[in-house]
């Protein structure tokens, strides 16, 4: 069956968002409109419509491609991740149910046994942590917000995080789930935004060092 115009673009979008397409990856015409069961003059209407949006770059003569973020972007996108997630999960604190506890343990578990070096699916385990905390805020609104503003983040994690630092993460986890479990919302809000903070300026290091024409001049970190 194919879809219309507006679930295309949805698709596409979560996609993007998901990390399931890369920054700079080419959107190619032909293949979406054989998936979607649409011509590729629709594909065509749904890529310019996201391009309106800064989602999607289109280069004349070369096609559509995932936009990618500058690094002034990055630092603002971080920054505001780290404070509306650590919102949201001083909101999702007191409605945690212990079955969702459980769930977060679990995955907790299951992390601490992959290989250091697995980087891609120590990610995964990550982003199921942090989604599950941040759904039970009951904020729509908020959990759209974050899924929205970090729609980058997960390509230059996976791409630039060191080994190491994922211990430091993990135990970071581990202190969010002990504040959670005794309901200290103040102190879980805390954590979380240091976490994602400490997270950020890693990767912001990372990025500044491998990709120096990303540099313009002003602010280079987050305040912690």
């Amino acid at each position: 069956m194919s879809k219309n115009k507006e679930e295309i673009g949805l698709i596409i979008k979560d996609r993007i968002y998901s990390g399931y397409y890369w920054p700079r990856e080419q959107l190619v015409e032909s293949k979406l409109a054989e998936e979607m069961k649409v011509s590729r003059t629709v594909i065509r209407e749904v890529l310019r419509e996201l391009a309106l949006k800064s989602i999607v770059t289109i280069l004349p003569h070369k096609g559509a491609f995932v936009a990618e973020l500058s690094y002034k972007d990055m630092i603002e996108t971080l920054a505001l991740e780290a404070i509306l997630e650590s919102s949201a999960a001083y909101l999702s604190t007191p409605r945690l149910t212990n079955a969702q506890i459980a769930e977060l343990h679990g995955l907790l578990e299951h992390s601490k046994k992959l290989d250091h070096q697995d980087i891609q699916s120590w990610a995964d385990y990550n982003w199921q942590f942090h989604k599950i905390i941040i759904t039970a805020c009951g904020n729509q609104k908020m959990i759209s917000l974050i899924r929205d503003n970090v729609r980058f983040v997960k390509y230059w994690f996976v791409k630039l995080t060191l080994p190491e630092e994922i211990i430091e993460r993990t135990v970071a986890h581990d202190n969010i789930l002990d504040a959670i479990e005794r309901r200290n919302a103040a102190l879980v809000r805390e954590l979380m935004e240091n976490h994602l903070l400490f997270a950020a300026n890693d990767l912001l290091s990372r990025i500044k060092c491998s990709n120096p024409t990303l540099i313009q001049s002003g602010q280079t970190n987050l305040a912690r």
